[in-house]
């Protein structure tokens, strides 16, 4: 599931060069039913606001605040803000970037740049990046197999190639090319199939993954290298040497091979249409699509199959193990069947309903005598009994079959389940845990001849029947609790949510960017005196547009209040080199009154500077003080200097950690005042608001001789 509109605004660099300059004349586009109809296929529709791990989604993918559909969404209402979000990314393509350079586009391939864009963030509008450059040097001067390539490179999850995210981008480069909307299933023939590269120790030039037409010669194959090292073929899976004369008859997986001696390959078939290979920039890597795939809707045909052949696309349970597959939870078998219906062991149930329901991996624990080795689950077990889950000693045997009763029981306990349905919703059944399971939407059951709904919880559980349950477990969790250094949290909807698009963040050159078409976006530094002497006109001419400037601190062991040795340095470099200042004052203030005293001693430092950005509080678990706190009092404390900077006429802020956030501040009483949030992620996934994001202190910035603290500001305050 996918994106709200302002991710699109990466389609503004494709858009430059979808036809030659010389025939360019603007004409404005808006996006047709057929590609409406094709993202509603591939992301299928959901009723309620579900958490995917990168955002809260609803309907058709639309990313929203699920505090703002307290009662869902029909499906009428969903395909509207489906359409007025693609409606907004339409406008801004058309405004910034057709008339700006006053360009055609053909329907088809304004449609697959929105289809595409709403399944991806705008990193990939980098002239950098292959399917950009494409574009812009001119989309004629290459081959149908680079420009799908081009699409196919952008199909990563978690670094690594996902072959549902990349059957997505071939079908996406067929409506660019050909005009093609259908949406097929995963494991459909497509007319075109994939080959993975593994450079085994050297570098792919430009992907891990390319495509080629079925049924015709490879022609050209994927360039590598490796330092030291000629390369000797791509390697199949049976061990011989594709050559380039080979006709594409399927999906490959294919291993670089390496010769300390020079190799003569194969010649490659002759090309009917000049490479313009040379001409494109480097692939950049391409950014992981934040979520498991969707459950696919399209109809398949009869005995047609994605991951295991004996699980058929039209099997009502192929979607969860799809999803499981791709998330790594489950594998198949060595022969490559999956078993549907073979029972699930204790031991396997133990440790899948405990990792979806939010808890770690467990490592197995010693046997009593230390004579024999632990069973594999047996931590798994340990965990269930010391939380109560089950009665200890209860269970013996984790290689015996486990029962729907005993799953149901297991299942509820793990996710302390208290609501239950009415007694008399299994006909079969009055079980406590079945019924709570049933109103939590994990349980569904199935209807007998009489048209009853039974819970058959006597049976023992097929892999098929807890592949069901595990998506639906990882549905709840996500929309319950947050997750975080082994705690789980509950979710508090009173607050508002972190809504910045994950992939609209990118790093280039050491630094982390977020574009997405619309959040007014700044960068900045903070700073004390651990930097030294700065060079402020370096540090502006490097981007810089604001700086959070360390006034003063109480010192951790005394209490004592001091100035920052170069704060007075700091602000007067900054502003006259047009760089935007606030402060921050590090506190390790214990109640309220020390708080205030921070404060007075604040606005005394910063009485005459324009300082227009925000007064920070920056309380610290640091020294000897601060080692125990109160946090209510913490809490307090940041709420007397808040308040006191907003009296004082200027903008309040507080700086914490998820630590402090999750697990000790009172979140709501703070709602009210901006935040800067610090966390050294690629991309966070703090769960609430925030105005200001410090994502690493290791950063380089020239006029500054040491690291130095990177933010992102996402707001305007004036």
């Amino acid at each position: 599931m996918r994106r709200n509109w302002i991710c699109l605004a990466l389609a503004a660099a494709l858009l430059l060069t979808c036809c030659p300059a010389a025939l360019a004349s603007y004409t404005e586009m808006t996006f047709s039913d057929g590609v409406v109809e094709y993202v509603k296929q591939g992301e299928g529709f959901s009723p309620t606001p579900i958490n995917d791990g990168t955002g809260w989604y609803i309907g058709y993918g639309c990313l929203v605040n699920p505090a703002d559909y307290p009662g869902g969404i029909s499906e009428q209402a969903a395909d509207a803000l489906l359409r007025e979000n693609m409606q907004k990314s339409a406008d801004y393509i058309n405004v910034f970037f057709l008339k700006r350079y006053d360009l055609t586009v053909t329907q088809a391939q304004f449609d697959a740049m929105i289809a595409m864009n709403y399944a991806l963030g705008p990193a990939w509008m980098n002239a950098a990046n292959r399917l950009s450059g494409y574009l812009i040097s001119g989309i004629g001067n290459y081959t149908d197999q680079q420009i799908a390539s081009a699409f196919a490179a952008w199909c990563h999850v978690g670094g690594k190639v996902n072959t549902v995210a990349l059957q997505r981008r071939i079908m996406e480069a067929k409506m660019f090319l050909y005009g093609d909307y259908t949406f097929r299933n995963y494991g459909s023939d497509l007319g075109w199939n994939w080959v993975i590269l593994d450079a085994n120790g050297g570098e792919n030039d430009l992907s891990d993954v390319a495509v080629y037409k079925s049924g015709e010669p490879y022609g050209t194959l994927p360039a590598v290298s490796r330092s030291g090292w000629y390369f000797a073929g791509w390697q199949k899976p049976d061990g011989s040497i594709l050559a380039p004369t080979d006709i594409v008859s399927g999906n490959l997986n294919l291993t670089a091979r390496w010769s300390a001696v020079p190799v003569e390959l194969p010649a490659p078939a002759e090309e009917t249409v000049p490479p313009a290979e040379e001409a494109a920039p480097a692939e950049e890597t391409a950014p992981a699509e934040e979520t498991a795939p969707a459950e696919e809707t399209a109809p398949v045909e009869d005995g047609a199959w994605s991951v295991f052949p004996d699980v058929p696309d039209a099997a009502w349970f192929a979607p969860h193990v799809s999803r499981l597959v791709s998330g790594g939870v489950v594998n198949g078998y060595e022969d490559g069947l999956f078993r549907p219906k073979n029972d699930v062991t204790w031991g396997e149930a133990l440790k899948l309903i405990l990792l979806a329901s939010g808890f770690r991996a467990q490592n197995p624990v010693k046997a009593q005598n230390g004579a024999e080795p632990s069973h594999w689950a047996s931590g798994y077990l340990s965990l269930a009994e010391k939380r109560g889950y089950l009665r200890t000693g209860s269970i013996s045997d984790l290689d015996r079959a486990i029962t729907r009763n005993e799953m149901a029981e297991l299942c509820a306990a793990a996710l302390e389940l208290t609501a239950a349905a009415p007694e008399d919703t299994f006909a079969d059944s009055r079980r406590a845990a079945a019924l709570r399971l049933f109103a939590a939407g994990i349980l569904e059951g199935s209807f007998n001849e009489a048209g009853q709904r039974v819970f058959k919880g006597e049976d023992k559980l097929q892999r098929a029947e807890i592949c069901a349950v595990l998506t639906r477990v990882q549905d709840y969790v996500a929309r319950t609790w947050i997750l975080f250094s082994g705690y789980r949290i509950p979710i508090n909807y009173d607050l508002a949510f972190n809504m910045y698009s994950k992939s609209a963040f990118y790093k280039q050159n050491g630094r982390t960017f977020y574009s997405d078409g619309v959040t007014p976006v700044r960068y900045g530094i903070d700073v004390s005196w651990h930097q030294g002497a700065i060079d402020w006109a370096k540090v502006a001419a490097d981007g810089i547009d604001f700086a959070i400037i360390r006034c003063g601190y109480r010192g951790s062991a005394t209490g004592n209040l001091n100035v920052d040795d170069r704060f007075e340095e700091n602000i007067r470099g900054a502003l006259e080199n047009g760089i935007e200042v606030g402060v921050y004052f590090f506190s390790q203030a214990l109640n309220e009154q020390e708080a205030k005293e921070e404060l007075d001693f604040t606005l005394d430092l910063i009485r005459g500077w324009n300082v227009t950005m925000p007064v920070v509080f920056d309380w610290e678990q640091y020294g000897s003080r601060t080692q125990s706190p109160d946090w209510n009092k913490v809490t307090d404390c940041i709420v007397a200097f808040c308040d006191g900077v907003a009296e004082a006429g200027y903008i309040p802020m507080t700086y914490f950690n998820p630590t402090m956030a999750y697990l000790h501040l009172d979140l709501p009483r703070l709602q009210r005042f901006p935040k800067w949030l610090a966390h050294y992620v690629d991309v966070t996934d703090y769960c609430y608001d925030f105005q200001m994001w410090q994502y690493g202190s290791s950063g380089t910035v020239d006029g500054i001789s040491g690291r130095v603290d990177m933010d992102i500001l996402f707001t305007q305050f004036r």
